[in-house]
């Protein structure tokens, strides 16, 4: 009891509850392909301790599933190691629904629930459905967050948002579904938080100031100053803009 084991890498703590399932992932998504073109052999000592690796699964009964190559349609990628929770989101599409998707979150557990419960509940959806998928649908399937990560579960619908523009912009077709999800924010100069977040992600609003000179929002009557400036805090946040 509260003894640890590591085989190149691998460690458990047994003093911790057995999970119902543990998950250890590599390429689900065919990340950084220039650094994996050429990086060097794994080295023999590395390379000779997997079969010990899956011995140690095995005696602590985790079945091993070797899953087949994923070629995403879609990726779309949020957030930023510099505000601490960063995802990628890849889906395969067919007939216009989202057959399969992989995911890779790097955070807090809350960020990682909530990327997964995202993803089983956008898989088998229409991509008009998946689009519109909110964050406190997601916290609901989850029974609640506590409130200092609810940016956890916007994070999540932000990537899958992002992976399926992707996949539209990669096939040449129109996206019909931004404008759906758009809430305007100025309504003196008809400002939305989509149009103020692909500024923030093209650097060219970095704070208020920008903002202001670029879109014109908040300069008229001003009662929008407020929720604006929560919008671009947050919006600096999550892509690490500060």
């Amino acid at each position: 009891s509260g003894k640890t084991f590591t085989y190149g890498g691998l460690a458990a703590g047994t003093e911790l509850l057995i999970p119902q399932y543990t998950y250890l992932a590599a390429n689900g998504l065919n990340l950084n392909p220039e650094y994996k073109a050429n990086r060097p052999p794994m080295p023999a000592a590395l390379k000779s301790q997997i079969p010990l690796i899956r011995e140690a699964a095995s005696a602590f009964g985790w079945e091993l599933i070797q899953h087949e190559d994923f070629e995403a349609d879609g990726v779309g990628e949020v957030g930023s190691l510099a505000c601490g929770d960063q995802m990628r989101v890849g889906i395969k599409v067919v007939d216009g629904k989202i057959k399969d998707l992989r995911w890779l979150t790097y955070g807090c557990a809350s960020a990682i629930a909530s990327t997964s419960m995202m993803s089983e509940m956008a898989i088998g959806m229409e991509l008009g459905e998946a689009y519109e998928l909110k964050p406190e649908a997601i916290m609901a399937e989850l029974g609640g967050l506590p409130d200092h990560k609810f940016h956890c579960s916007v994070l999540g619908d932000k990537a899958l948002r992002a992976a399926i523009d992707d996949y539209l912009e990669k096939n040449g077709m129109d996206n019909p579904y931004k404008s759906r999800v758009a809430t305007v924010v100025c309504e003196c100069m008809g400002i939305t938080d989509q149009r103020i977040e692909e500024l923030v992600k093209e650097d060219k609003i970095t704070d208020f100031a920008s903002l202001q000179a670029e879109t014109g929002a908040g300069t008229v009557c001003g009662r929008c100053k407020g929720r604006l400036s929560d919008l671009l805090e947050e919006l600096l946040h999550i892509y690490g803009k500060h």
